[in-house]
């Protein structure tokens, strides 16, 4: 059996061979091999030049759709499944297999699957697609300022209604409210 050393986001960092007398090691771009039997062990370069792999996309996803079962019949943080039977959805959505032609078909069937659970933050993307930018979008909250004397002071970030030749384009979302809270700045005793 052959051992192998991952990276925390789990590329391989190092494999040794099931007899033990090779090493291999991959530092994030080129492979070596060291030769643990020799007297003075010392890494000798893998060419992978002409080096092919065969992929059998329609198998790929079948061990993926497999993993991806597995792995939450034996992680989900209830064994009962929130009631259901997992074994069950499996064999409903097993039969989609035949129709995934890319990664963004599986990743759908994936996430159809593991919504029967009805469990929230249980997410399917990325895979060999990787995932796209974010968007930075800007969150209501309040600004702070601990350059007053008596401590950090919090205020709402968003004023309410002005009246100025642009009030719509500016117009807080709190003044559409019928009910407005009360809201008005508050001290931190934690800078005290």
């Amino acid at each position: 059996m052959s051992r192998t050393m991952r990276r925390s986001g789990g590329s391989p960092l190092a494999a040794l061979s099931r007899d033990g007398n090779t090493l291999l090691v991959h530092d994030g771009k080129d492979y070596q091999a060291i030769d643990l039997t020799a007297d003075k062990p010392e890494p000798k370069d893998v060419k992978l030049d002409g080096l092919f792999a065969r992929v059998d996309p329609k198998a790929e996803y079948a061990e993926i759709f497999n993993d991806v079962w597995r792995r939450y019949r034996d992680y989900f943080y209830v064994t009962n499944m929130n009631g259901y039977d997992w074994n069950a959805i499996r064999a409903k959505y097993q039969p989609l297999l035949q129709y995934v032609g890319d990664r963004t078909d599986l990743n759908y069937v994936l996430g159809q699957m593991i919504a029967e659970l009805s469990n929230s933050h249980t997410y399917v993307a990325g895979g060999d697609l990787g995932l796209p930018d974010k968007p930075h979008v800007g969150l209501l909250g309040a600004s702070f300022d601990s350059t007053r004397p008596a401590g950090a002071t919090a205020s709402p970030a968003c004023s309410p209604a002005r009246t100025t030749s642009r009030a719509t384009a500016r117009r807080s979302p709190r003044s559409a409210w019928t009910s407005r809270p009360a809201i008005t700045s508050w001290r931190s005793t934690a800078h005290r």
